[in-house]
């Protein structure tokens, strides 16, 4: 069975993991200090390694940094060490003496109490198995990480020169936790290369495959060592004796054991290289308002993967992941950020990007240089006009409905909070697919390009055609008939034996290219889906003071009810098994809640409220509501989600009902009610005719959209 590096790790804490009993009748530990270990693998050293090079660990080690020692987690800078890229100082390169080096003084300098951070960013590999008794591995390989002084097979040594190793990684670690230290380790590194040119965009895997290192005649000879059998026979024997204080460990995966896990320019295409991972994992902690445990961590990753359309299925390990990340982190208002040196005069850098939910459009009100925004009163108001991960630039704009002066007031130093957060373009991107080989744009029959050409008209603007091969969907011609396939033209599903399968992407049959009504159907189908996808993407915003939490229960036949998202890896469930969606108020402030259903084919069907109970439908801060468990089937399958969307409370008992793809003529536009900012934003998400962004700065309102992610498969009983 083929296994990710993440198993580096998995491998290391089996043995050494405190048992979950024991876990929850000791009491949480002191917080203490705080260390960090960033290791970057950007470049190798040797020149026949350096075809493997790769762009994003070092801009992720920085990313990490910076949010490590600013993002409310406050580690001292001198207690974080990087390596990482190829500086001139050689004692600060990620080779394997450097890292071994520092994984040492952590066991040296670390105590009870404590917590260290590792993140290991570069390619992962495999390579010949010890022949260690104690430490069986099924396929007969060693999980391996490389680092930048790794040379490639050694032929007297039957090993990949300098590799790190999975003991080895086991040993250093549990030093640490032996001293009474938790270790939370991240590992950003696959060992399935491929790469993939998306139009300027690059996606690389960050792996090499072991046929790429090693020899196929010593592959085939450690594969062949291995007697199945025996395998399920042997103990594992603990190789490293811990002691009583032996603290917690919690290991975060890149992705799921038959998955790779890519590295690509964030937050766009015109952005830095960073690991998927990394930086989607940085962004959620540097949103996140509260407290948030490693479990939750992982699974608001994997839910941000689904709505911004990335396959990857990170996962967890070990006896801490129920621990608060990093302990104890206060609850914390609405941020704010410092307005640094800028351009001109009117225009400023700002110390947060998009790793901070900052959007190009989005305005933030301007408070006096130190002291609390609380209770202050704005100075002015600047919109973002460019931004990165961790820096935007802002422009000064008129206050617009608030008694305040201008912001030539604006001083460096001052202060910038979020009052209005833009959304952006949601918008399909729709392009036609070039056959293979083929270059420029892509012929088709004029039929078909007059309803592209349309396309933007009829669907409102919640679709466009595109002339790139970065589209979010594509449209091919198979004879006469017009189908719909998305970007990814196939998807790793997970079988029993372990070895990844492909299946087919959906494929959506729009009719006849000779059809006199094919731009409308083109443009019904097209709009259909984004609305889906914009459900998705409103999901990824963070309110501090509204926050909703979605938990999914599996009630299967004769048994308990069990978390579905309880687990590792990617969530599923059988058709026919029943779902129980609970949805809790985790913010401050009541809320207004509605319930959606999004299945595998972009229907959207309301859940909560029932029509006959709409005014049934408030939560308050820290209540629940549970919906009846209803049984899940196959048609169709695949990812589905539930959307929660939460607004603050008012007498109108706001609901979005109207957001059925069912009953959009009957529900729409029922209520005499002027429309909220909240309903006139979701309502051009899902029907169009979004305007230009507002040079006011409107009041939205607190509100929460939470979305939760699970995979529906073929029940495999007979029908």
């Amino acid at each position: 069975m083929n296994r990710r590096l993440w198993l580096v790790v998995a491998a290391a804490i089996a043995w050494t993991t405190v048992p979950a009993a024991e876990q929850r009748s000791q009491p949480p530990a002191p917080a203490g200090r705080r260390f960090a270990l960033l290791v970057g693998v950007t470049e190798f050293i040797a020149p026949a390694m350096k075809k493997h090079n790769l762009q994003g660990p070092a801009n992720d080690v920085a990313l990490f940094r910076r949010m490590l020692s600013s993002g409310g987690f406050d580690i001292p800078d001198a207690a974080i060490v990087s390596l990482a890229g190829l500086p001139a100082d050689e004692t600060a390169r990620p080779t394997r003496s450097n890292i071994e080096r520092e994984f040492r003084r952590l066991s040296d300098v670390a105590g009870p109490g404590d917590h260290v951070v590792v993140l290991l960013a570069g390619h992962g590999s495999q390579q010949p198995a010890d022949p260690d008794p104690t430490d069986a591995e099924p396929d007969g390989l060693d999980e391996i990480f490389l680092p930048a002084d790794a040379t490639g097979w050694d032929q007297s040594t039957g090993r990949v020169a300098n590799a790190i190793v999975d003991d080895d990684i086991r040993q250093w670690v549990n030093a640490i936790r032996n001293k009474g230290a938790v270790v939370w380790i991240i590992v950003d590194a696959c060992h399935a290369g491929t790469m993939t040119r998306t139009g300027a965009a690059i996606q690389r895997e960050r792996g090499i495959p072991a046929d790429a290192l090693i020899p196929a005649a010593a592959l085939a000879a450690a594969r062949a060592a291995v007697d199945p059998a025996s395998i399920g026979e042997r103990a594992p024997q603990q190789p490293f004796e811990l002691s009583n204080a032996a603290a917690d460990i919690v290991a975060l995966y890149a992705a799921d054991v038959i998955e790779g896990t890519p590295e690509l320019p964030m937050p766009d295409r015109n952005g830095p290289v960073h690991g998927l991972f990394t930086y989607t994992l940085t962004r959620v902690l540097t949103e996140h308002a509260g407290p948030m445990t490693y479990r939750e961590l992982v699974q608001r990753v994997n839910d941000r993967y689904r709505a911004e359309g990335f396959g990857p299925t990170p996962a967890f390990e070990g006896g801490g992941v129920d621990r608060e990340v990093l302990s104890e982190r206060a609850p914390r208002g609405r941020p704010t950020f410092v307005i640094e040196a800028g351009p001109s005069d009117t225009r400023w850098t700002l110390a947060a990007g998009s790793i901070h939910g900052l959007t190009r459009g989005s305005i933030l009100e301007v408070f006096p240089p130190g002291g609390s925004a609380s209770n202050a009163t704005p100075i002015g108001h600047v919109r973002v006009i460019d931004v990165r991960p961790t820096t935007a630039i802002v422009e000064a704009i008129p206050p617009a409905k608030v008694s305040a002066p201008r912001a030539t007031r604006i001083v460096l130093g001052s202060r910038a909070r979020v009052s209005y957060h833009e959304f952006g373009a949601l918008r399909l991107r729709v392009a036609l697919q070039r056959a293979a080989g083929s270059s420029g744009r892509a012929n088709a029959p004029r039929a078909l390009e007059r309803a592209l050409g349309s396309l933007q008209t009829l669907s409102k603007g919640l679709a466009g055609w595109v002339h790139s091969s970065d589209a979010d969907w594509f449209i091919q011609l198979d004879g006469d008939r017009v189908i719909l396939t998305p970007a990814d033209d196939w998807v790793r599903v997970p079988v029993r034996s372990g070895v990844a399968s492909a299946e087919p992407a959906k494929r959506f049959d729009v009719g006849a290219v000779g059809d006199a009504d094919l731009p409308d159907r083109l443009a019904d189908r097209l709009s259909r889906i984004a609305r889906a996808a914009n459900l998705a993407r409103l999901s990824s915003y963070v309110d501090p003071d509204a926050g909703l939490r979605i938990d999914v229960l599996r009630h299967e036949t004769d048994a308990a009810a069990k978390s579905l998202l309880a687990g590792s890896g990617e969530p599923s469930v059988k058709a026919g098994e029943r779902l129980q969606f609970i949805v809790k108020n985790t913010g401050t402030v009541p809320l207004d809640l509605t319930m959606l259903y999004v299945d595998a084919n972009f229907g959207i069907f309301p859940l909560f409220p029932r029509t006959d109970a709409e005014l049934d439908n408030r939560l308050d801060p820290g209540r629940e509501r549970a919906l009846e468990p209803a049984e899940i089937n196959d048609d169709p399958f695949g990812w589905e989600s539930v959307v929660a969307i939460g607004v603050e409370s008012t007498p109108r008992h706001e609901n979005f009902l109207f957001l059925t793809q069912e009953s959009l003529a009957e529900v729409r536009g029922g209520s005499d009610w002027p429309p909220s900012a909240i309903r006139t934003l979701l309502e051009s998400a899902v029907f169009g005719t979004r305007g230009a962004p507002t040079r006011s700065v409107p009041d939205r309102g607190r509100f929460a959209i939470a979305q939760t992610w699970f995979r529906v498969e073929r029940s495999q009983k007979p029908r």
